[in-house]
């Protein structure tokens, strides 16, 4: 299945009309933890690799919109052409870009997921950011299309706005400057290919 998700910063009463007209799913808590190559080429490819709640993640995003999503750890392996365990991997071969921990609210509203996500950092405590994710799963790239036209279609109902920059843009800013520069500032890539998912 591929992940098909734009990202909303709506106002208070944007959220609050959009959230009574959906349905409670669950609220959980996330930790992440994301590595890359000295040469940051995982970010440059709008490639993450992360540790999320104890489990390895491989997000590949394809230039059509939609994200490939893979938490086997054989898979994962494969893509990095290693045959050490991840762990061993990362000591070897990267290095820790940013850890990050989000309280996420998830709603049902049709075909639509919603979640609603708050960003914080232990180790930043003045860095707190909110972001509102709509997503429709669908299977074939060739699908990728129309459902970004139906979550943007979606979102004009509540005169949502998309949100220009990634979160993993946000947190890079606030928690690795340096990075940020290298990779984003004045950085090619459209708006499409830059989101996180």
């Amino acid at each position: 299945m591929i992940e098909v998700e734009k990202k909303f910063q709506p106002t208070e009463e944007q959220l609050n009309i959009l959230l009574a007209d959906s349905k409670f799913i669950e609220k959980k808590e996330i930790s992440d933890t994301y590595w890359d190559y000295p040469d940051y080429r995982l970010l440059k490819e709008s490639t993450r690799f992360r540790l999320r709640n104890g489990t390895f993640e491989l997000k590949i995003h394809s230039k059509l919109g939609g994200d490939h999503e893979f938490d086997n750890e054989e898979k994962i392996k494969n893509f990095f052409k290693t045959d050490l365990d991840l762990k061993s991997f990362i000591d070897k071969n990267l290095i820790p870009l940013m850890e990050y921990q989000t309280e996420r609210k998830k709603y049902r509203n049709g075909i639509f997921q919603i979640d609603v996500d708050r960003l914080t950092s232990k180790k930043f405590l003045d860095f707190v950011f909110d972001i509102c994710e709509i997503e429709l799963m669908v299977e074939e790239e060739n699908e990728i299309g129309e459902a970004v036209k139906k979550i943007l279609k979606f979102a004009t109902k509540y005169n949502l706005e998309k949100y220009k920059i990634s979160k993993k843009e946000v947190a890079l800013r606030k928690m690795s400057p340096g990075v940020y520069e290298k990779v984003f500032e004045n950085s090619s890539q459209d708006d499409e290919y830059n989101e996180d998912k």
